[in-house]
Order: structure tokens, then sequence, then C-alpha cells
């Protein structure tokens, strides 16, 4: 017999923080009308940095955001901007618009879909791991690889963004994937024991 039990995101540390967002994007030069995707993945033949960078050389109009372990020594186009290790995740989830996630393998839940969502960021994400149980219907999981389909995903994510009530997304991991609902998930367990 077996249960999964996912991970759980602390819903009380990632949240959403429009002053956040005004002071991240002031410090790192990005206007407030700017469409700022966030790639958040260490440097590892596993993540996908190489779909981000064909992206961005087609979506001259968009601000990508790299963080991750080795992506501040990527060559990379000028609409990208790479700053490797972040402790604060929070603050960049709150600066972007969306959340890109292109693991080719070897994902099982991954936190950081969870962690944007909490902060009501629309993802779009491959078909790895969790990601499509995850999202379900707040974001858009890519059918192929094909450079056009993904750019077009995006744009439709931010449009999509833009018509949701606020915490729209916020409230599918709060009330799915938050820390509380895990741990009362581990005690049912226990409690049955």
């Amino acid at each position: 017999n077996s249960i999964v039990i996912p991970n759980g995101i602390d819903t009380n540390h990632f949240k959403p923080n429009l002053f956040i967002k005004k002071k991240m994007r002031n410090k790192l030069g990005i206007s407030p009308n700017k469409i700022v995707a966030l790639y958040a993945a260490r440097l590892d033949p596993m993540k996908g940095h190489d779909q981000i960078i064909k992206l961005a050389n087609k979506c001259r109009d968009i601000t990508f955001i790299m963080l991750g372990t080795g992506t501040e020594k990527l060559n990379v186009p000028n609409n990208i901007i790479k700053l490797g290790v972040i402790n604060d995740m929070n603050s960049m989830y709150n600066m972007a618009d969306i959340l890109l996630h292109f693991s080719k393998y070897g994902e099982g839940f991954p936190n950081v879909i969870g962690e944007a969502m909490a902060c009501d960021l629309p993802v779009l994400a491959n078909n790895t791991g969790d990601s499509k149980s995850i999202i379900a219907d707040k974001g858009y999981i890519i059918q192929n690889e094909e450079l056009l389909e993904i750019e077009n995903n995006i744009y439709e994510l931010v449009k999509m963004k833009k018509s949701f009530n606020k915490n729209h997304i916020r409230n599918r991991i709060v009330s799915k994937f938050s820390v509380s609902r895990m741990v009362n998930s581990y005690l049912k367990v226990y409690n049955e024991k």
C-alpha cells in the first residue's frame, strides 16, 4: 500500500506583494509595463536553458530573468538578465509576470512552480514530473518544443493573468499544496496506523 503526499508550499512566505514588485523592477532597471518571464534552474543538461535563450532571441519585447547556480556564466542576448544564485525567491516571483519551467527529465514535484503560483504567478511548463497536476488550468503545459507554440503560449499566459481575479492562481496552492495541507495529510496517515 502506498499514498502520495505532495510537498507543502509555505503560503505565508510566498504571497503576492506589489511593493516588492515595484522595488525589484526599479532595482534591476525594468519598466513597470515590461513583460518579465522568470526561469529559475541551476545550469544542468536536464534543465532547458537553451530553450530560454532561443525564446529570448525571438521575443525581444520580453525581459527574461535567469536564476540558479551557473546561470551567470551563460552567453545570452541582451534581453536576458542572469542573476546566478538568489536566496530571496519571493522577491523574484513577485517581480515577474510568468514563470517558465522546461526541465527535460528528472523532475518530481517542482517546488518552484508551487512557490511561483503561491505568488499568483501563472506558469508555462513542459509535462515533466508533477508539473501538470500542480498547474491544472492555472497555466499551460506545452504540447511540443516548437518555439512558435511556446512563444504564443507566453503571450496567451500574460493575457490570461490579466483576466484572472486577484489570487486566482494562488488559491489553488493554498487549497491543494499548502504546508498545513501536507501536515494534515501526514497526520491522517499516522492516525490510521
